[in-house]
């Protein structure tokens, strides 16, 4: 090693052990400041030669006894330490904190007290009930139960529904020097729950999809029998083992009622049915602006909504819920039109673009008024080889390496995949994150990139999960990348809440930068086997903050659309082309399946903030949609139908259609001067009535506040589940949050991962005894600091110059 390396090395090993190293910057800047203040005469003296040299020694000697005092006392303020070490034995202890709410009642509840008989005998036992009742404040609970050095056991299903969350405590126990452990529970009894989402409102005679979810509280796949009934009519009655049923209904105006039940006889019975109520609200009225009368699309929304056909657009657009343009021209559309459009959407409305032969691009949007609207830019993407930069992140946490069926193994072979399918000239660079981020392969073109394959399976799932440090650390090597930078996350989202935020927030500033994020399921098998081993709802949030899109891990096919040949297809080579759902995370596309082919499109590429949904086989946007103010824009970049995409008007694909039409309608009860509103709850949880009216509503029991002009509001609380009535208006009220999922959660697998714990059986005395013993022995790190020695220095030093100073005089 070169002297010049060792003198590297030394640096580095100093600078790591400052805590604030960016001060010792100052040091240089402060000496050559000293340095020209002694040098200035700020009194001109007359004085001879030898005085004159005298001055300047002693100068000299100030500047470098200067220079010594400041540099230490920066160096004080940059606070330098080492670390240290200290190992302290106590007698062997274990807390055990015990959980005692609602959803505990399917384990058995002398659990905790057996084990203190056992455990008591040999080393000192501590007992503490740490929730009960209703709702799980088992956060709340450990953090008021534990203290510094701790060695705890919890008996607890982990499912928290109110108070401090188990994220916080891992917070804590990181600090305090606290371990957690867990017993591994097994029902007394097991128990089936049922629960069902899906839209809360909707319009008549319209499909809505409807998902019915169930479990057991011992989490394992056997046959529940489920019936769901709609207005007292059962539309649904199985016996499966699976997770999800999905069931489509259509509606007249009005209330509507569905009730799903599981099999009575179960453990608990208050979780075996769930109800949920749908308002079916009038058609909303909208314009369809178009110059072609008896459009295919016309006949298609008159069965769905109030529509007026005009070649012009209505001075007064206030009735209508949003504005449908069919195949116009740029000439036919002013710039008042335009600024009237605007206006329209920012306050809350909807603009719905149909393309054709006329519009888009060959109706010359490019570069008008107009075109700041839409969420896409008219022309074909600016795409060049080379100009595409991916970074793709890999989940390389403990929650990922220790799933069963392997999930780091198939994190790493959905890297390769990704990777097989991006063109040669894209840049592509591998980083990996668990309690700390690295790079796996920096950034460089694909077709440089040597021995890539045997790094990305050199990766292994070990510690905690810090899925933001990953992303700065992506974000850190797309820095000075040319052209569109882009963040592929491969990961099962399992993250306490705390670090989700911090996920968000890394993202947030990815965005910011310029660059997209997109997120993959480290999972493999159907919906019920990646929702166990996956939170989607982070990864989908995590996606949408970055502008990208979520994929499931067998989807991952799709990034060839997005990365694959740079470039797109010349569409006079090219007849026909299939419809492909892109992103399916959203409103409009859940659960849509599109078998349509098209024979024409407008060319267009979505804006930055534009949410690209749907696209044809070759990748050229379809559905491309974004919010402008509080209204929604939709792009529809083919035509009515009348030429080019007859087939998507057809049954099953119309439905791309209406639900692109009622998002871009919002609320469909926005505009009645009758309102009378009311959303579902939990029995004592508030809800919130809404009521419009020119005075104010009085009924008994309840207590109208006014929130707006000709708007009031009022909180009921319900005491018993059911549907009840109010006003006119019907609500449902379910089973408390605590009793619906039931099992382990899976923050307490975090908990217990990231704190070095374990989980034993209720029968595993002795080896908890051993881990008591084990850990009564503490290695304590900590940081001593030489703050106040190099004060004293600094000190010292000053008393020095004074005493070299008088001696120089003399």
């Amino acid at each position: 090693m070169t002297v010049t390396q060792q003198l590297i090395d030394g640096w580095t090993f100093f600078l790591s052990h400052v805590e604030h190293p960016k001060y010792i910057w100052a040091i240089p800047f402060l000496i050559i400041a000293i340095f020209f203040l002694l040098r200035r005469d700020f009194v001109k003296l007359a004085e001879d030669m030898v005085a004159r040299r005298a001055r300047r020694l002693q100068q000299w000697v100030m500047l470098f006894t200067r220079s010594l005092i400041l540099a230490a006392l920066v160096l004080a303020l940059a606070s330098p330490f080492m670390e240290r070490t200290k190992v302290v034995e106590g007698d062997p202890f274990l807390k055990i904190l015990v959980d005692h709410s609602q959803s505990m009642d399917i384990y058995s509840d002398d659990i905790a007290e057996t084990l203190k008989a056992k455990l008591e005998q040999v080393i000192n036992v501590e007992l503490h009930s740490i929730a009960s009742g209703p709702t799980s404040t088992i956060g709340e609970g450990i953090l008021n139960s534990v203290k510094d050095g701790d060695n705890v056991v919890l008996v607890t299903d982990g499912q928290v529904t109110g108070g401090a969350s188990l994220g916080d405590v891992a917070l804590f126990a990181a600090s305090h020097n606290i371990t957690f452990n867990a017993i591994e529970l097994q029902p007394t009894g097991d128990d089936a729950w049922v629960l069902v989402s899906g839209p809360e409102k909707t319009v008549a005679n319209v499909d809505n999809t409807f998902t019915v979810s169930t479990g057991w509280a011992s989490g394992g796949k056997k046959d529940v029998h489920v019936t769901v009934k709609v207005d007292g009519k059962i539309v649904l009655d199985v016996t499966s083992p699976e997770r999800t049923q999905l069931i489509t209904q259509k509606f007249e105006e009005g209330y509507h009622q569905i009730e799903a039940r599981v099999q009575d006889g179960d453990f608990i019975a208050d979780n075996n049915v769930f109800y949920k109520t749908v308002k079916v609200v009038p058609k909303p009225k909208v314009v369809l602006w178009t110059p072609a009368p008896d459009s295919p699309m016309e006949t298609l929304l008159r069965q769905v909504y109030d529509v007026t056909t005009t070649a012009s657009l209505p001075a007064d657009l206030s009735p209508y819920y949003s504005v449908v343009t069919n195949d116009l021209s740029g000439s036919s559309i002013s710039d008042d039109d335009t600024a009237r459009l605007s206006e329209f959407i920012e306050d809350g409305n909807g603009l719905f673009v149909i393309g054709g032969k006329g519009s888009y691009n060959n109706g010359g949007y490019r570069n008008s008024y107009f075109e700041t609207l839409l969420p896409v830019v008219v022309g074909t993407p600016g795409k060049e080889p080379g100009d595409v930069n991916i970074v793709i992140l890999v989940d390389a946490s403990q929650s990922v390496g220790s799933e069963q069926g392997g999930g780091i193994v198939i994190a790493k072979k959905l890297t390769l995949d990704i990777i097989g399918q991006m063109s040669p000239n894209v840049k592509v660079g591998v980083t990996a994150f668990r309690n700390i981020a690295y790079i796996v392969a920096p950034l460089g073109y694909k077709y440089e990139h040597v021995g890539l394959e045997d790094k990305v399976t050199q990766i292994y799932g070990a510690y905690s999960s810090k899925m933001h440090l990953g992303i700065l650390q992506s974000i850190d090597l797309l820095k000075g990348a040319q052209g569109s930078k882009n963040i592929i996350i491969i990961s099962d989202g399992m993250l306490f809440p705390n670090d989700q935020t911090a996920a968000r927030d890394a993202t947030l500033l990815a965005r910011k930068d310029g660059i997209k994020v997109y997120t993959v399921s480290a999972a493999v098998g159907d919906d019920a086997f990646v929702a166990d081993r996956t939170d989607e709802d982070l990864l989908k949030s995590v996606a949408l903050a970055g502008g990208g899109i979520y994929f499931k891990a067998r989807d991952t096919s799709k990034f060839n659309l997005l990365f694959g040949d740079v470039k797109p297809p010349d569409p006079k080579a090219v007849l026909d082309w299939g419809v492909s759902v892109l992103d399916a995370n959203h409103f409009i596309t859940q659960d849509l399946n599109v078998t349509a082919t098209i024979y024409g499109y407008n060319e267009v590429a979505p804006k930055t903030t534009g949410r690209m949904l749907v696209v044809t086989s070759t990748g050229e946007p379809l559905v491309t949609i974004w919010h402008l103010g509080l209204g929604r824009v939709v792009s529809y970049s083919t035509d009515d139908g009348s030429a080019w995409a007859g087939q998507l008007l057809g049954p099953g694909n119309s439905r791309l259609v209406i639900r692109s039409m009622n998002w871009a309608n919002g609320d469909p009860d926005r505009k009645r001067s009758d309102l009378v509103d009311i959303r579902d709850t939990r029995v004592n949880e508030a809800t919130t009535l809404t009521i419009k009216s020119a005075k104010q509503p009085t009924a008994q029991g309840l207590a109208f506040f006014k929130v707006k002009q000709d708007t009031y509001e009022a909180s009921i609380t319900p005491t018993e589940t059911g549907f009840h009535s109010i006003l006119g208006a019907t609500y449902a009220a379910n089973h408390p949050a605590e009793l619906s999922p039931l099992g382990l959660s899976r923050e307490l697998d975090l908990l217990v991962g990231s704190t070095g714990g374990d989980y034993f059986s209720a029968d595993d005395a002795d080896k908890l005894v051993e881990f008591a013993q084990t850990h009564a022995v503490k290695t304590i790190r900590g940081k001593d600091y030489f703050r106040w020695h190099l004060a004293v220095l600094a000190a010292i030093l000053f008393l020095l110059e004074i005493l070299l100073r008088r001696m120089m005089r003399r």
